[in-house]
């Protein structure tokens, strides 16, 4: 009798858990889903290296899986990195940052303890790029009291394009010794 009572049990058991991964596997499934229907091109848009006109200089990277943001903060060379997590929001694809990742990316807002929390997001600079010709990302975020009321006015920092142009430098220097060479 003990053993049919445990055997019973055992089966149970199984087909709780069982249900619980379906219905686990079913959750993924979903999430996969909002992720895939992101346009690749907006999300390939971010990748790369950006970098801000700030003083101190960040310099931001971005790729599919991280954020890296590099700054020299009080005579040292800082490299902080959190996940990317690309989101559509009205017909934009927009980077966000939540709180941790704040965090991660600028510990010195958080030393003294003035700052609780923050929440923030990468977006396309629309505007610069219409007055300049230049790709520009603004990283904007809220920052927060310790009792949860917000700061009157959200940190903005832009970030341009990095361009590394010394191949295209160096390949104008050969063209020039070469046509040097052919005049003497």
């Amino acid at each position: 009798m003990k053993k049919v009572f445990w055997m019973a049990l055992t089966m149970v058991v199984m087909l709780i858990i069982s249900g619980c991964d379906a219905q686990q596997t079913s959750f993924n499934t979903k999430e996969d889903e909002e992720i895939s229907n992101i346009n690749e091109e907006d999300v390939n848009w971010y990748y790369g290296q950006w970098i801000a006109a700030t003083n101190p200089k960040f310099i931001l990277g971005v790729d599919e899986d991280e954020v890296l943001i590099t700054h020299a903060m009080n005579g040292e060379v800082e490299t902080t990195s959190t996940e990317a997590v690309y989101k559509e929001v009205e017909g934009n694809v927009n980077l966000l940052l939540d709180d941790s990742a704040i965090k991660e990316l600028l510990p010195y807002l958080f030393e003294d303890g003035e700052v609780a929390s923050a929440k923030g997001v990468l977006i396309k600079d629309e505007q610069f790029k219409e007055n300049t010709g230049r790709d520009s990302i603004l990283l904007t975020f809220n920052t927060y009291h310790p009792d949860g009321t917000a700061y009157e006015e959200p940190i903005s920092i832009n970030f341009t394009r990095y361009e590394d142009n010394s191949d295209e430098e160096e390949e104008k220097e050969e063209l020039e010794r070469w046509n040097s060479r052919r005049t003497e």
